[in-house]
């Protein structure tokens, strides 16, 4: 911690401030997309190094389900914010914001891109973006809980608590609308804020180019599929009863892992463990795409069109050519 804001301070020193901000390249998109492939390659042309954006990652022994780079392409890039934690530990929005931004002033002291690669949006707007997270806690830990309170008392009922806990939010969401009603009650719990605060912080620590990598949702979901099936030849399973063993944590309600826990229990086949991986899969790339198109501004690439993926590399090297935006 001590060295980490050693590090900032120094950084600031020298420049770190809205007149001349750092350049960051940022890999974001929906999972399966692509992003750990292209992040890799863009690092090696533009000699930087990756940080992770995924809240998962971080997490050592969660291998397979959390589609980690593996040692080989860890071995051709430097990576960070990987295998930093037991899979008992908590780890924050909070936690990724200090270390991501860390990480962000060491590399671009020695003159080397970072390049934050990853789809766990919250963690990526709360890196770049002028806000200050009061929670040490994961703001996902308490989906579970209002997803249960939801099936027990139904949405009116959890707007309602939503309105006595944030009404500037309450007035802006529908009460049918469960998912927002879930996540800003998620962001109040955590944080302590109202999310119509927490969306209209939003200026830029740095000059990013946030690039966007999206294809046709039929061969989205189809990669999605594929890779699901791979990863239980792989040995997913294991990762999961792991964790089911380990009781309730954090990382055990990660997607890709938690649909296995009612197979353990013996109340579904293992056939339909595996479906529910891949609907809930999906059902989260869609989330993705929408937080990432909603909340930050993005140059989307369809990897879909061969001239989208040739034009990815051009327009990174324009930016990074460009002066600094003031």
């Amino acid at each position: 911690m001590k060295k980490c804001i050693m590090v900032l301070k120094n950084f600031a020193n020298k420049g770190f401030d809205f007149m001349n901000k750092p350049k960051v390249l940022v890999i974001v998109g929906p999972t399966a997309v692509g992003k750990t492939v292209l992040g890799i390659k863009l690092a090696q042309n533009f000699n930087g190094e990756i940080i992770s954006g995924d809240s998962l990652q971080v997490y050592k022994t969660l291998d397979i389900g959390t589609a980690k780079a593996t040692l080989a392409e860890r071995r051709q890039i430097k990576h960070h914010l990987i295998d930093i934690r037991n899979p008992e530990e908590n780890y924050s929005a909070a936690d990724f914001q200090q270390k991501g931004r860390c990480l962000i002033a060491k590399l671009s002291q020695k003159q080397k891109l970072p390049v934050i690669v990853g789809g766990t949006g919250l963690y990526i707007q709360a890196l770049l973006e002028n806000f200050s997270l009061g929670g040490k806690i994961n703001i996902s830990f308490f989906r579970q809980k209002y997803e249960n309170f939801l099936k027990e008392n139904g949405s009116h009922v959890l707007w309602q608590m939503l309105h006595e806990k944030d009404k500037k939010a309450a007035e802006k969401i529908p009460i049918n609308n469960s998912r927002r009603v879930i996540r800003a009650l998620e962001i109040w719990e955590a944080t302590g804020e109202s999310m119509q605060s927490f969306n209209e912080q939003g200026q830029m620590l740095y000059d990013a180019y946030l690039l966007g990598l999206t294809m046709k949702r039929c061969l989205l979901y189809e990669r999605i599929n594929k890779r699901v099936d791979k990863m239980v030849k792989k040995g997913l399973l294991g990762e999961a009863k792991m964790l089911f063993d380990l009781g309730q944590t954090q990382a055990a309600q990660g997607i890709g892992y938690k649909e296995f826990f009612p197979y353990f229990q013996g109340k579904i086949f293992l056939e339909e463990a595996v479906e529910l991986v891949k609907r809930n899969s999906r059902r989260y790339a869609k989330r993705q795409i929408t937080w990432f198109t909603n909340r930050v501004n993005v140059q989307w690439y369809d990897l879909s069109i061969n001239s989208d993926s040739i034009k990815i590399k051009d327009d990174v090297q324009k930016w990074l050519n460009e002066r600094d935006n003031v």
